[in-house]
């Protein structure tokens, strides 16, 4: 007989009370490079939806 270590969807799905874990609380360094990516990822999306369509123009500007 097999036997699985994988967890059921009802098992997952509500954290019991003893099993809960604490926040993960990003550190300065994290929030900086998240920030940094996030910064690149736009970036990339707006010469991305400049290639793809050429003859639209921004609503807005921040």
């Amino acid at each position: 007989m097999e036997t699985s270590n994988r967890l059921t969807l009802d098992e997952i799905s509500e954290p019991k009370p003893d099993q809960a874990k604490k926040p993960y609380y990003l550190t300065p360094d994290e929030i900086d490079a998240l920030r940094a990516e996030m910064k690149a990822s736009s970036a990339w999306m707006e010469q991305e939806f400049r290639r793809r369509y050429p003859n639209r123009t921004r609503t807005h500007k921040d």
